[in-house]
């Protein structure tokens, strides 16, 4: 029988180490360089018994929140409504925060901006030395001219907030009433995907696992997240809207001072789903940069293989109807491997690391 030679095993195991950190390492820099890497679409479509776990990191799963849809539980099952009383309560709260804020309709500016322009206005004392304009700054006219416009803004700044977001409250109301009735039908029949998995003890399982079938639980499930993504664009965009328009109320001299933003309980800067966007870009790259270089290849193929058993936890292969997750199950053995054999000792940097260890313990 014809031995493999160690050295061809080696060099197996480098290769393989390098083709996964490549791997990750590409993953976590293609996520890094867009800028707007989004795990909410994988984590709302989480399937199976470890569903729940992945879902509590979103901040509204099932876009109830930002979509004024009310859940309300009648014993065992759910009834929905439509109903926008707390977006408007948080709209009216952020309108109350912008022009506290910008301080709308200061008379202290208003009265600094007027005599500025009485000032700017008066003929200059020494024509042959104000006669030359300092190059950079803005021309007298064009001075009064932005003062003239600011000082016909500030007394109208808090009615036209007010009228902003009565315009914005009724878009939002109307767009409601148009909508009402497929968002209403959309939640009331989320539990379409699962019901063939109760139609008795093994008629679901049967059934779900004919092709056409399948197919059409597949063809539901986008349909649906389809009208869910629209639907979320369209509401955001009238949040979106009210934001932009109430801090463009503000004059040049109350622009000074950061932006309000509008609370967005769906939406939360701090939010566990935040810091999972933020964490996955860096961990990817990272893992995958160790791997590379053989540097606490241990410790990085752990990380590694335990992210993607994640990953095919919240879509395992073995329930019908899942996103299939075969290559991720292949590089998690794979990385079990490079683990066990701790492969950066081969052309890797663990190798200083180890040959230093082993000095210090001759030593001791």
């Amino acid at each position: 029988m014809n031995k493999v030679s160690p050295f061809w095993l080696l060099l197996t195991l480098v290769a393989l180490r390098i083709a996964l950190g490549v791997h990750f390492f590409a993953e976590g820099t293609g996520k890094l360089q867009t800028g707007n890497f989004q795990s909410s679409g994988f984590l709302s479509a989480a399937r199976g018994p470890f569903a729940s776990y992945f879902q509590v990191l979103l901040d509204d799963p099932n876009g109830e929140q930002r979509l004024c849809v009310v859940r309300e539980a009648l014993g065992d099952k759910s009834s929905f409504r439509v109903d926008s009383t707390l977006t408007l309560a948080i709209w009216d709260d952020f309108v109350d925060r912008a022009s506290s804020h910008y301080r709308f309709g200061d008379p202290e500016l208003h009265a600094r901006i007027k005599s500025r322009i009485e000032q700017l206005e008066r003929p200059p004392v020494d024509t042959a030395s104000t006669s030359q304009q300092p190059t950079g700054l803005p021309a007298r006219d064009d001075l009064v001219q932005s003062d003239r416009e600011a000082l016909s803004i500030l007394p109208q700044q808090k009615q036209s907030a007010k009228q902003c977001l009565r315009a914005h409250q009724q878009e939002l109301d109307e767009w409601l009433v148009d909508h009402q009735t497929e968002l209403i039908a959309h939640f009331s029949t989320a539990e379409r995907l699962s019901g063939f998995q109760r139609d008795g003890a093994s008629a679901g399982r049967v059934a779900i696992e004919v092709e056409s079938l399948r197919g059409q639980v597949d063809q539901i499930r986008m349909e649906r997240n389809t009208n869910l993504a629209r639907w979320s664009r369209e509401v955001l965009a009238i949040w979106d809207s009210l934001e932009s328009q109430i801090n463009n109320l503000a004059v040049d001299e109350q622009r000074s001072k950061s932006t309000v933003q509008i609370h967005r309980p769906f939406d939360q800067p701090n939010s566990k789903l935040k810091w999972v966007n933020r964490i996955i870009p860096w961990f990817l790259t990272i893992v995958g940069a160790l791997l590379v270089v053989g540097l606490l290849t241990r410790f990085a193929s752990i990380a590694a293989s335990l992210f993607l058993v994640s990953v095919i936890l919240n879509q395992p292969f073995w329930i019908p109807g899942s996103t299939p997750t075969y290559y991720q199950l292949v590089e998690m053995f794979a990385l079990f491997v490079l683990a066990a054999a701790a492969a950066g000792r081969f052309a890797g940097l663990d190798y200083f690391l180890s040959r230093r260890k082993k000095m210090h313990s001759s030593l001791a």
